[in-house]
């Protein structure tokens, strides 16, 4: 299990033996074929994450996590753009580990128990249902409070993971124009997902949601003093989980070339010996080491508490 405390060398080391024993025989197997055919990872791809410690990893002791730092996160999921087949996974993992620590921000004893605690085991997963057709400030989904209950309607036009989801943390504005955070689970009525066609990671399960004046008692709001500000508090650290694996690929990509062009020969010789062809990866390599530097540099303020948690620049 990968400690709350490691460093780079130890994430980097547990990454070569754990993360690729799990990669091997969890995800990367028929990763061309779902990304081909537009199927979404098993769910007993993130069954297996939830016993490696992944989908629990920034939950604190007291809830059933590890209480680990996202700076070490943002470290796996780099390493998991290097070592694995299907780039969707590292994407889904780190929504389906973060939105329980959404849930339990909100200090209500009754979620963590409905959601949080089986969230850390894997066997709820959650996701974001923010995007709207239109910006935060003409959402056309709406919250209506009527009584003890708020009812909800509208389309959420893409969210990630939302195949596999049981339970969406959806924002609507409310009859006040104030931004409201709701749970909304898969089992309520009037809740329905349609599958969303996209150009690249075709097995991420990405989905639109429709609320048909689907009913949701109180306690299922989780909605702070500024819902639009708890969002872009979520949304900076989500940022920053997207960048991490598109890192770990370029290095990938890079490893890739290489072997490739070792094996090509062009009179008499290896293309990886062309002066141009090494001038090709040196640029490719030095883009990849700034782009790793300014990631790290991200992480590292993250982990020091350096950040702005509604707008970082650096993120």
């Amino acid at each position: 299990m990968l400690r709350a405390d490691a460093n780079s060398d130890d994430v980097a080391a547990w990454a070569e033996t754990e993360l690729v024993r799990f990669l091997d025989a969890e995800v990367n197997p028929g990763a061309p074929e779902r990304e081909e055919s537009r199927e979404p990872l098993p769910r007993a791809a993130f069954d297996a994450a939830a016993r490696l410690g992944l989908l629990n990893y920034l939950l604190p002791p007291a809830v059933g996590g590890l209480g680990g730092s996202r700076r070490v996160f943002g470290l796996v999921l780099e390493q998991l753009g290097t070592l694995c087949d299907d780039m969707a996974f590292p994407f889904l993992l780190s929504m389906y580990a973060d939105i329980p620590t959404v849930v339990l921000a909100a200090g209500r004893p009754e979620l963590v128990e409905r959601y949080v605690k089986p969230m850390a085991t894997g066997e709820v997963l959650g996701t974001f249902a923010f995007t709207d057709y239109g910006d935060a400030f003409e959402f056309r989904t709406r919250a209506e409070r009527r009584g003890d209950r708020w009812v909800v309607s509208g389309v959420k036009c893409l969210q990630t993971g939302g195949a596999l989801a049981d339970v969406f943390v959806t924002y609507a504005r409310d009859e006040h124009d104030d931004i409201r955070v709701l749970l909304v689970d898969r089992a309520d009525a009037g809740v329905s997902t349609v599958p969303v066609t996209t150009l690249g990671i075709r097995s991420g399960g990405l989905t639109q949601l429709t609320l048909d004046a689907v009913e949701l008692p109180a306690e299922r709001d989780l909605s702070g003093p500024d819902g639009l500000a708890d969002a872009q508090v979520f949304l900076n650290s989500r940022r920053l989980f997207q960048v991490c694996p598109l890192v770990g690929a370029m290095r990938r990509m890079i490893e890739v070339s290489v072997r490739h062009l070792d094996g090509v020969i062009r009179e008499g010789r290896p293309l990886t010996q062309s002066p141009a062809v090494q001038g090709r990866l040196g640029r490719m390599y030095a883009l990849y080491l700034t782009s790793r530097a300014v990631l790290h540099d991200a992480l590292d303020r993250m982990g020091r508490g350096e950040v702005n948690e509604v707008y970082d620049p650096v993120i």
